[in-house]
């Protein structure tokens, strides 16, 4: 039994790449549109987290809220015992570090998903530092990200966010 915290853009991603394989069962977002999907998908559909681990008791949650408020929605979830929060960890070090040092100590792994892992042009890179080629000391990367205006019109160009952190920290 899965949560799925927040069904915005990353969400959207983890149900399409997820749904296919097992189900998600819960929907945790305080939108109209998340809701309407909830029953699209036929899950269970809650506004807030409280309410949500009050009635029910997912096996394992995916949180994909704005980076500024993983740590306030990562221990609700490592109390539970299960999570995998959307990359970066934390919109800060000090946060990061904070849900590292949390998680052990309740014995809850918890994992950061980087789905660009799986990309074939960074398999293709990774193949190449398995020794195909010589040492390599040093690498130069140019990146070009499209973003229409209206991406950062949200939490996205506040703490925690921007192009360096969301969209980068990738490459």
């Amino acid at each position: 039994k899965i949560a799925l915290v927040v069904a915005g853009l990353a969400g959207k991603q983890h149900i399409h790449t997820i749904f296919k394989k097992i189900d998600i069962n819960l929907i945790i977002d305080p939108s109209q549109e998340a809701y309407e999907l909830s029953k699209k998908l036929n899950t269970q559909y809650f506004s807030n987290i409280a309410t949500a681990l009050e009635k029910c008791r997912p096996d394992g949650a995916i949180i994909a809220t704005p980076n500024s408020v993983h740590k306030k929605n990562a221990e609700l979830f490592i109390e539970k015992k299960y999570q995998l929060i959307e990359k970066p960890l934390s919109s800060n070090v000090k946060s990061a570090v904070d849900i590292v040092i949390y998680a052990k100590k309740q014995n809850t792994p918890i994992l950061t998903r980087h789905h660009r892992r799986h990309d074939k042009i960074i398999q293709k890179a990774k193949k190449i530092q398995s020794g195909d080629i010589d040492k390599i000391i040093t690498c130069h990367a140019t990146c070009w990200l499209f973003k229409p205006n209206n991406y950062f019109n949200s939490w996205r160009k506040s703490l925690g966010g921007g192009p360096l952190l969301i969209n980068l920290v990738y490459d």
